[in-house]
């Protein structure tokens, strides 16, 4: 079940950024572009709750499960590079001022127990609801941050829009 949820949101991601084929503004499709990678990047936290979940829930990581954990950190990190190179500075900001906070704090203290535990290595007192909870949290946050960027796209294509016609 959760391939057939993966296969379908990959593929609505491929769809959103064909559409910067048929754009021909460079302000909207950077826009485009860093939206995109930060859908990615979210969808990645989607999938280290999962991994998270499995470790934490059976009290060690798996070596498959704890590399997978790590991998998704650092596409994580490489897609919200990507979403910052192509973001306006008042998309950054609001990213900033959003996306912070103790939930944000503790999800990186989880993950650093979850690194240190290596494989099948202590994960102290973690469990896994509180873990899926706690990046649940993180990954709402996250969605306040999506809606806005979504919202920014369709606001500077309905004025390109007007400008064209």
């Amino acid at each position: 079940m959760a391939q057939f949820y993966t296969v379908t949101i990959a593929r609505l991601l491929d769809s959103i950024a064909a559409t910067t084929a048929f754009n021909a503004e460079p302000a909207t499709v950077k826009m485009i572009n860093g939206y995109i990678a930060f859908l990615q990047a979210k969808e990645r936290a989607g999938l280290e709750r999962a991994m998270g979940s499995n470790g934490f829930g059976s009290g060690a990581f798996a070596p498959a499960i704890h590399r997978r954990f790590i991998a998704l950190i650092a596409e994580q990190d490489a897609f919200l590079s990507i979403f910052r190179a192509n973001a306006t500075a008042d998309q950054l900001a609001y990213y900033q001022q959003t996306v912070t906070g103790p939930r944000i704090e503790a999800v990186a203290a989880m993950r650093k127990t979850a690194i240190d535990s290596k494989y099948g290595g202590d994960t102290g007192a973690i469990t896994g609801p509180q873990w899926f909870e706690t990046i649940t949290a993180k990954i709402n946050l996250l969605k306040q941050v999506e809606d806005r960027l979504a919202a920014d796209i369709l606001a500077i294509s309905k004025a390109a829009g007007k400008a064209n016609t």
